[in-house]
């Protein structure tokens, strides 16, 4: 029997309950085995015994070992061959000498070569079949063991096995699966049966598409069949030409990342009403502080004349620098929001480095000055101009430097460095010489709002919106912002700018600033 229908029949019948009493049934058939070989014995026998002596008769009783194939034990072609010797013998002592005895012997011998060699035939084949139905068990046992859904069909696209989770994949088309179907056939049943929601509407050009694809043995595909399942089905050809298919059951994974679109979606907007919310307030706080702000200046420049006490000016002066700073934090609250709803509109044109890093410089020096923190600055020389918002660079730049100063204590010092990158980008760099920070702090510090614990840090004013601002501004011209820091050492700022804003010609940098001042 060939190994590939025997593997058909093996697939079919695992699939279906078995009732029937195969003991019962074997040791039935044994018994009628052995009535026939004693009946055939007899009559092997008596023929013997009738034929004249110088005929070989002994090969005769070969005819009893192949009877051992249906015998239940696997020792039963042996017994049979045991049999066969001792008729032959039997048949030896009583048969007529004849003219030459030796001729007899002879027979006999022959005979007993014959039985022998027959017997051993069939145990080898007897062997290789047991050991061909092992190979098959443990293959189904494999192929059923899997998670996945598995199909199998030959070179000439006919069904070969099939495994459980399969059927349970497709209960409307299990039924109807039997092993020699064709490809197309079943392809075809799938598609009438409603198995696969996009065939309903064109099951032809349904069908000519996964033939193509099983034909091609293409990669995963996902599919969404009934009851709203989704399975990812994907083809490969095996060694002899055949395809093998595999199911994979990804409904429970496609619900989770249907939940996670979902949870996203509704944290974006949730974010944007934040946002948005956040801009509103703030534009309705900036009005009535401007104005404050106004009239603590006008009390302490005393511009509708003397103010009578000398504690009002400097109660004005304290609102004056109390509502600048407010004014500050909600200006970066403002920024910040706008830059999150996609409301932030560059106004770029080409920069000259050494003017915006100095009036960098000159915004903070006061500030360093009081901190007794020394300002230091290193600029290429010949340094390109940038194609960038230079009210956002600048906004940068003060940020990062106010950052550094005011976590600096008196003594330190506070470096600005301006160059070409060897990476073809353009680099700002910020350090300090301040308290530094640990590895786990520096998300939290990039965070909004977010304040890294520790001493000095409380005594200083801030809402941690100058960090995350600056890189939201950053990463708005296509660059990066890397911070790196060490406890007692101080802290690294890195922006980088892509190298296409990079403008080496001053030629093109006057223009530029020419077409600026014409727009103006």
């Amino acid at each position: 029997m060939p190994f590939p229908v025997q593997l058909e029949r093996s697939c079919a019948s695992s699939r279906k309950p078995q009732t029937t009493k195969k003991p019962a049934i074997q040791l039935q058939r044994d018994r009628w085995v052995i009535l026939f070989a004693l009946a055939l014995s007899v009559a092997l026998l008596a023929i013997d015994l009738s034929l004249p002596p110088d005929v070989a008769s002994g090969a005769l009783y070969a005819a009893l070992v192949p009877l051992g194939w249906w015998l239940r034990s696997r020792h039963g072609i042996c017994l049979l061959a045991a049999l066969s010797s001792l008729l032959i013998a039997v048949g030896y002592l009583y048969a007529a000498a004849g003219e030459n005895p030796w001729v007899v012997l002879g027979n006999s011998l022959l005979g007993l070569l014959v039985v022998w060699l027959t017997a051993l035939l069939l145990t080898l084949v007897k062997r290789y079949e047991a050991a061909a139905h092992s190979n098959e068990q443990q293959l189904l046992g494999a192929v059923e063991s899997v998670s996945e859904g598995f199909i199998l069909y030959d070179a000439d696209e006919r069904l070969v096995l099939w495994n459980q989770q399969y059927s349970d994949l497709y209960p409307e088309l299990a039924d109807f699966l039997e092993p020699g179907m064709g490809l197309e056939e079943v392809l075809r049943i799938a598609a009438e049966r409603g198995q696969n929601l996009e065939a309903i509407d064109d099951v032809d050009n349904w069908l000519r598409r996964r033939l193509n694809e099983y034909r091609t043995a293409r990669g995963a595909e996902e599919l969404r069949i009934r009851e709203g399942r989704w399975v990812r089905a994907s083809q490969r050809r095996t060694a002899s030409g055949g395809i093998v298919g595999i199911r994979t059951d990804i409904t429970e994974s496609k619900r989770a990342e249907a939940a996670l679109i979902a949870a996203k979606k509704q944290a974006e907007l949730a974010d944007r009403a934040k946002s948005e919310f956040l801009a509103c307030m703030s534009h309705e706080l900036r009005t009535p502080l401007t104005a404050v702000i106004g009239f603590a200046e006008i009390i302490e420049d005393e511009l509708y004349g003397p103010v009578g006490s000398p504690s009002y000016l400097d109660s004005a002066h304290e609102i004056n620098l109390a509502g600048q700073h407010l004014l500050k934090l909600i200006n970066d609250i403002l920024d910040l929001s706008k830059i999150q709803v996609g409301q932030v509109d560059l106004q770029e044109h080409a920069v000259d480095i050494r003017e915006s890093t100095s009036a960098c410089l000159a915004l903070v020096r006061q500030r360093a000055e009081e901190r007794n923190v020394t300002l230091e600055q290193r600029i290429q020389e010949e340094a390109p101009a940038l194609l960038v918002d230079e009210r956002r660079l600048k906004q940068i730049l003060v940020n990062l430097l106010s950052n550094a100063i005011k976590f600096t204590p008196a003594g330190g010092t506070v470096t600005l460095v301006a160059c070409v990158d060897p990476g073809d980008g353009f680099l700002f760099e910020v350090s300090d010489t301040g308290i530094g920070m640990t590895a786990d702090d520096i998300p939290k510090a990039m965070s909004p709002f977010g304040q890294v614990d520790g001493q000095l840090n409380r005594m200083q004013e801030g809402g941690g919106l100058g960090l995350p601002l600056s890189r939201s501004l950053v990463e708005l011209h296509g660059g990066s912002l890397d911070l790196r820091s060490e406890i007692g050492v101080g802290t690294t700022v890195t922006v980088s700018f892509p190298a296409e804003r990079i403008i080496q010609s001053r030629t093109n940098m006057d223009t530029s600033r020419k077409v600026d001042k014409a727009a103006g």
